[in-house]
């Protein structure tokens, strides 16, 4: 984890953008500047760094459930998929599993892939359990 960031990286419309960053107080307000012109992605990445508490920024569940469905509102399907796996809905779990696993609209994350996972199969998901079984075996 970074405490003092220098730069984020956030998808855009246009593709994935860099945005400098002197400390996390400055990516957060740079985020939100970017979320007020309409990009939600840096909503989305505002709701991410507040839930794992990232980068440097205070973890803040609450604000980051705010900020997930002001981008799920807006169309950012992550958003959508973390909130509702919040709320133990198992298919939303192993749909941001698949994301993380992937990288698809984040960064390739295999422990976060791990953790839904894992979750998923608490509830009873039997593709999430034998996706934890690849991961055991050091297949992915």
């Amino acid at each position: 984890m970074l405490n003092s960031p220098k730069s984020h990286d956030i998808e855009t419309n246009e593709g994935n953008t860099f945005i400098e960053v002197s400390s996390p107080q400055d990516m957060v307000a740079k985020l939100e500047k970017l979320m007020e012109k309409g990009n939600y992605a840096a909503c989305f990445d505002l709701g991410q760094l507040y839930y794992l508490g990232d980068k440097g920024v205070q973890k803040d569940i609450h604000r980051a459930m705010s900020y997930f469905k002001e981008a799920a509102d807006n169309g950012i399907a992550m958003a959508a998929y973390q909130m509702a796996a919040e709320q133990g809905h198992t298919k939303a779990m192993v749909n941001l599993a698949t994301c993380y696993e992937m990288g698809i609209g984040v960064n390739r994350d295999l422990s976060e892939a791990y953790h839904w996972y894992l979750e998923a199969s608490k509830h009873g998901d039997q593709f999430a359990a034998q996706k934890l079984s690849y991961y055991e075996q050091g297949n992915l």
